[in-house]
């Protein structure tokens, strides 16, 4: 709280897994103070005390008093933004220090299985080690730990002695009783000066708490591996163990409440459903909210952090035009991608007024959550551990992303709408019942063509240039084709038995995203007789792609050089070795043969 000069010793022992912190009060010298008055770096208690005497409190959730210190039974809690508000999920972190802090604390006891928890800390200590791109997911953890282990006497045992935050010294009471008049008066000075010098402050308090105190993580770790705890989900990742447990209270203080109004535009009813594991009246909106045009590209892909260079390239295309054409055109990107955006997902995308101004507002991306964190709040609420294809949540995943999506969308809806607005949405994700008209990414500018349309594109004008010569190549049939090609039927049809699987390897290596100034097959695999057959060929190909030659001419050279005089099984270490100019022509010449 701001007015509380101990946060930082509060947050100290949070970050221990220890809930109760009241300890930090207790032992606090401006305790009294804080309770009667208000002033800088106290004053919380007597502020909160005459905040719960009010008829109307806004407050922030997590400030609320438990059932236990206060009575809902007669009010109405009004939730804001609920899908954010109302957290039902705590976590606790553990490294490799905790564990071997908890190995030393289990050594020195005399417990008859200890050394059955120090050989199973010992195994996690190696998990910790693993450098998998994902991490480790509870059913790995289980599988490498199968133990199970009675922790009835462990939480106990690992108990934290928060004792030692209590260093206050003070005169005693009997002292007093027998002292009076300017002796009673200075004892009280002295007894003053002493609270004072053997109290720690908080930066001493967090310090002790960082280093002596017991982060409380183990039992819990051990009740979810044998499924006494069903709502909590562990993974490893990092380095870092993390420990994902069911916080109910404010769930607990909903519950508790006379009523409750629920807020949030965008969540689900059936995420907030699960959030409180009750039922949930809807109540419906009156009227329409207005909302602009949205137009939705779809064949830009979902469009997630990890992006190919051929999507950036689209994506940026897209922004520069439509910035070209309206200049208040404004961006939302994730930070990986700001050198071309005006607002990042997640910090602007919720809550924002600053897009109010735009008439063209890009939505770029598809907002997914970490994918890690939202399987241990789903299985905090379910109790149920999800394979990666389980379809509910599959389910609960999208219905998520949907929520991040109509939050940004929001930037321009209600009264920051404005008519003529238009909102282009750069992922290929289902929009659901939002109103949209699907569209390709070249139907907003050319630049943003993919590979596979310019190539059509230059196939197309190709055939523009023949037709305009007498020649329709794209109605011939293949014998027509063959007999202006000079070639017999037969051997026409038996060049087909490479064309085809070289335009699939032309297709999968060059239209999709890779990087062009990378060769497409390694040569190490060649002996020298093979490879100079490769680089000979190669160059003499080049050359014939590169030529201004008639399309009859260069067509008659790549039939006779492929299928005459180059191995077929040398066929893509040759096309490795070709420009990318020289490859994109290959494709075009290649392509009208196809039936």
């Amino acid at each position: 709280h701001a007015n509380c000069s101990r946060t930082g010793a509060i947050a100290a022992l949070k970050n221990k897994g220890i809930a109760d912190t009241q300890i930090i009060c207790e032992i606090c010298p401006l305790l009294n103070a804080c309770r009667a008055n208000s002033g800088d770096g106290f004053g919380f208690r007597h502020d909160r005390a005459i905040a719960f005497k009010s008829n109307i409190l806004r407050s922030n959730p997590l400030s609320l008093p438990n059932p236990d210190q206060y009575d809902y039974s007669k009010t109405l809690l009004v939730w804001e933004e609920v899908s954010e508000s109302l957290p039902t999920m705590r976590q606790i972190t553990v490294n490799a220090d905790d564990i071997d802090k908890a190995i030393a604390t289990i050594s020195r006891t005399t417990l008859e299985n200890k050394h059955q928890i120090i050989d199973l800390l010992n195994n996690l200590h190696t998990l910790l080690a693993d450098k998998s791109r994902y991490g480790l997911s509870f059913q790995k953890i289980k599988a490498a730990i199968p133990d199970l282990i009675d922790t009835s006497l462990l939480r106990e045992l690992l108990k934290p002695n928060l004792s030692i935050l209590d260093t206050v010294d003070s005169i005693a009471d009997s002292e007093f009783e027998l002292a009076k008049g300017q002796d009673k008066r200075e004892l009280a000075r002295l007894n003053s000066l002493l609270k004072q010098k053997t109290t720690l402050g908080s930066a001493a308090i967090e310090q002790i708490v960082n280093r002596d105190v017991l982060k409380q993580w183990l039992p819990e770790f051990l009740e979810i591996l044998s499924g006494n705890i069903q709502h909590g989900d562990l993974c490893i990742h990092k380095g870092k163990l993390t420990v994902s447990l069911l916080d109910d209270r404010l769930r607990d203080i909903a519950h508790r409440a006379a009523a409750n109004l629920y807020l949030d535009a965008t969540i689900n009813v059936a995420d907030l459903k699960m959030k409180l594991a009750t039922d949930v009246y809807m109540v419906k909106q009156s009227g329409v909210l207005p909302m602009p045009t949205i137009f939705q590209v779809t064949d830009i892909g979902r469009m997630t952090m990890q992006r190919g260079s051929e999507q950036q390239r689209k994506a940026a295309a897209i922004a520069a035009h439509l910035k070209t054409i309206d200049s208040s055109t404004m961006v939302i990107d994730f930070k990986k991608f700001d050198d071309y955006t005006d607002g990042i997902w997640f910090r602007d995308s919720r809550g924002s007024n600053d897009f109010s101004t735009a008439k063209t507002f890009v939505v770029t991306g598809t907002p997914c959550p970490n994918i890690t964190a939202l399987k241990s709040e789903y299985v905090v609420l379910t109790g149920l551990h999800p394979n990666d294809d389980d379809p509910d949540f599959a389910e609960f995943v999208d219905r998520r992303i949907l929520a991040n999506v109509q939050q940004c969308f929001g930037r321009k809806s209600g009264h920051r709408f404005h008519g003529g607005d238009k909102i282009y949405f750069l992922a290929n994700f289902d929009l659901g019942d939002i109103p949209h008209t699907k569209i390709n990414a070249s139907d907003i500018t050319p630049d943003a063509m993919s590979k596979l349309e310019i190539l059509k594109s230059q196939v197309m004008q190709l055939a523009h240039d023949a037709l305009a010569q007498g020649l329709d190549l794209l109605s011939m049939s293949q014998r027509e084709m063959a007999d202006w090609l000079g070639l017999k039927w037969g051997r026409f049809r038996r060049n087909f038995e490479w064309i085809d699987p070289l335009l699939r390897f032309l297709y999968s290596n060059m239209i999709q995203d890779l990087n062009e100034s990378t060769e497409l097959l390694p040569d190490r695999s060649l002996d020298s007789t093979d490879q100079d057959l490769v680089n000979f060929w190669a160059g003499a190909s080049e050359r014939l792609l590169v030529d201004n030659a008639p399309i009859q001419s260069t067509l008659a050279g790549i039939i006779e050089f492929f299928a005459e005089y180059i191995p077929q099984y040398l066929h893509h270490f040759v096309v490795s070795k070709l420009s990318f100019i020289a490859r994109n022509r290959l494709f075009i010449k290649l392509a009208l043969l196809m039936p």
